[in-house]
C-alpha cells in the first residue's frame, strides 16, 4: 500500500516522538524515564508486581492514536536506573496495562453499540406507534386536545430516541 502524501506529512510532525519506517510500516515509540517510580502507579504497585500508572498511560495513548493506521506500534522502553524492577518486570507490566486498556475500550465500544441499536429501535417503534395510531384513530378524534399531546409526545420521543442512538 502506498503513503499518501497526508500520511507523509503527518509522519513528519510526530518526528520529534515517534521514528517510522516506512518500508515495513511500524512507527517505533521510544519511552524514556530516569526511574520506574515517573512510569509506575506508587499507590498499585508493589516490588513484585508493578502497574503502570494512567498518566503514562494517557501520554502513550495520545502519542498512538494519532499514528496513521497503516503503522503497527513498536514501543521500545529505556530506564536509566531500575531500581528494584527488571525491563522485563516493566515491558510486562506495560503490554498488561496496554491490553487491559484495549479490552475496556473494547467493552464499551460493545455497550455503547447495543445501546445505539436499541434506542434506533425504540425510536422506530415509537414513530411506528405514532403512524398507525394516527391513522386507525388510536390517539383519539381528529382535532382533539388528547391526540394533540398525544401525537406530540410521541413526535417528541421518537426524535430524542433516534437522535440519542445516531450520536452514540
Amino acid at each position: 500500500m502506498k503513503i499518501s502524501k497526508r500520511t507523509y506529512r503527518q509522519i513528519k510532525n510526530l518526528e520529534q516522538k515517534c521514528t517510522f519506517d516506512t518500508e515495513n510500516k511500524v512507527a517505533h515509540i521510544p519511552l524514556h524515564y530516569a526511574s520506574p517510580d515517573d512510569l509506575l502507579d506508587e499507590h498499585l504497585s508493589w516490588p513484585d508486581k508493578p502497574v503502570i500508572s494512567d498518566e503514562a498511560m494517557d501520554y502513550l495513548r495520545d502519542i498512538v492514536s494519532v499514528v496513521p493506521d497503516m503503522f503497527s506500534v513498536e514501543i521500545s522502553l529505556t530506564v536509566d536506573d531500575y531500581g528494584i524492577y527488571t525491563h522485563d518486570q516493566l515491558m510486562d507490566a506495560l503490554r498488561v496495562t496496554i491490553e487491559n486498556t484495549y479490552y475496556y475500550h473494547d467493552e464499551k465500544r460493545r455497550q455503547t453499540n447495543v445501546l445505539s441499536v436499541f434506542f434506533i429501535i425504540i425510536g422506530f417503534l415509537t414513530l411506528t406507534v405514532e403512524v398507525m395510531g394516527g391513522t386507525a384513530g388510536w390517539l383519539g378524534e381528529k382535532g382533539s386536545m388528547v391526540r394533540s399531546i398525544v401525537e406530540t409526545l410521541l413526535d417528541v420521543m421518537t426524535w430524542v430516541f433516534l437522535w440519542e442512538g445516531c450520536a452514540l
